[in-house]
Formats: structure tokens, C-alpha cells, sequence
């Protein structure tokens, strides 16, 4: 009898085991605060977000005014989902991108158009100033009201966006800024979003988006990971 193959096999088991408990899951977890003031009002909304980078799934689980989820593929289809009455809204109308959309491109590393040829946009023209990338995009869709938007780059990262309208006027300004990390992360992502929109050359909302509690790889732990539209829940879409 050989008594040394199940030694052998220990020997090679026991180093494999501890290699698979080192795996990190390629996933990320955090919170998102929405503050909007509007006619000296401040409002707050909070959501907690969850992207995995294998499958390409964005999770927004917002309780406030009511539960639902908001999931994004990286095909760009956006389902709403209400559990209270198990309804579903499809979509994959580029007009329907939301800030919560947005947030994709930061993990899906599409960073040069920012989701702009998503929305109907083609890169016009591109320019360099000192450590700053600007591009400008036009887009030709009649049914559109934004007709040009500027992108601002610095360090491969934006930082600044406008959007225009068919008079050239300003109609929205958003600034990414404090960029932060950790050491694991494969991504870097805005802690702030300061966004602007002009509803009127005199009137405008401000909101600041923060985004905390960012936790990467094994410590990012919640069963919404894995969240799972009911066959049985009614589809409502818009094409």
C-alpha cells in the first residue's frame, strides 16, 4: 500500500484552498446622497448602489417615496423595478439615462463619451488646454432639446459637463470632483457631484450627490447582488 499519495495531495490541496479564500469578488457597494434645493428647499434622497463588474449589472435600491430598483446592464436597457406591486418598467430610450445611469460609466470604464453617444451625440471636435482634455459633441435628433454638450477631461477623468439647447443656452452644468479610491479598487470614482440645471436664465436647482460607505471585492456583502425580477411581475415598456 502507498501511503504517500494522500500526503501528496494534502501538500497540493491545502495551498489551492488558500488561493480561492484570497479571490476578491469583482463587485462594489455604496451609498448615494442626493441633496436638491429649489426655491430655498433642501431635499434629500438616499440610495444604495450596487455594481458587479462581471456581469455588468448596475442595482439602485431606493425605499424613499416608495421601494423600488433601478437595473442597468451594460447593454443599456433600465428596468424599474416596484416589489409592492410587482411591476416592471423597461426601457431603453436614451433620453430615460438618469444620474443613477450615469454612475455606470464611471465602473464600466467609459469615461471618453460619458454615455453621450448612449444619447443620440457625436464627438464635433476635440481641443487641448494645459492639463485639460475639452471635447464638444452635437447632436442632430429633432425630438432632442439638447443640441451640443462640452466634456472636460483632466488626468483621463471628467470633471465638468454642459449641455446646450437649440438657443445655445446653458440648460445644465454637473462637476465631478474629489476623486477617491482604494488601493484594491480597478476604478476611480467622484466622492462629489454638484449638479445645475438652468430651468430659466433668472431660476435653477442645484444638487450635490455624495457618495459614501464605498466597499470593493468580499467586503462588498448584500443579497441584492443578486436580485431577481419575478417571472410573474407585469412588464410595462417604452421603446
Amino acid at each position: 500500500m502507498n501511503l504517500k499519495k494522500p500526503t501528496v495531495f494534502l501538500l497540493i490541496t491545502i495551498p489551492l484552498l488558500a488561493f480561492v479564500g484570497q479571490i476578491k469578488e469583482q463587485k462594489i457597494s455604496l451609498t448615494q446622497t442626493v441633496r436638491m434645493l429649489k426655491d430655498n428647499k433642501k431635499v434629500s434622497i438616499v440610495s444604495d448602489i450596487y455594481y458587479h463588474f462581471d456581469s455588468g449589472i448596475l442595482i439602485t435600491h431606493q425605499e424613499d417615496p416608495f421601494e423600488h430598483f433601478v437595473i442597468t446592464d451594460s447593454k443599456g436597457e433600465i428596468k424599474i423595478y416596484n416589489p409592492e406591486k410587482n411591476e416592471v418598467f423597461v426601457s431603453r430610450d436614451p433620453s430615460k439615462i438618469t444620474d443613477q445611469t450615469l454612475l455606470f460609466y464611471f465602473f464600466a470604464k467609459r469615461l471618453n463619451d460619458f454615455g453621450l453617444r448612449d444619447m443620440g451625440f457625436t464627438l464635433e471636435n476635440t481641443e487641448f488646454k494645459d492639463d485639460l482634455k475639452i471635447s464638444w459633441w452635437k447632436n442632430d435628433y429633432p425630438e432632442n432639446p439638447i443640441k451640443k454638450a462640452e466634456l472636460v477631461h483632466r488626468n483621463d477623468l471628467p470633471i465638468y459637463m454642459a449641455y446646450y439647447d437649440k438657443d445655445n443656452f446653458v440648460s445644465r452644468k454637473v462637476y465631478y470632483s474629489s476623486y477617491t479610491t482604494l488601493d484594491e479598487m480597478p476604478i476611480q470614482l467622484p466622492k462629489t457631484i454638484t449638479d445645475i440645471n438652468f430651468y430659466s436664465k433668472k431660476d435653477s436647482i442645484i444638487n450635490q450627490t455624495i457618495f459614501t460607505n464605498i466597499t470593493y471585492g468580499n467586503k462588498a456583502k448584500s443579497p441584492i447582488f443578486d436580485l431577481k425580477i419575478p417571472l410573474n411581475a407585469k412588464i410595462i415598456r417604452n421603446n
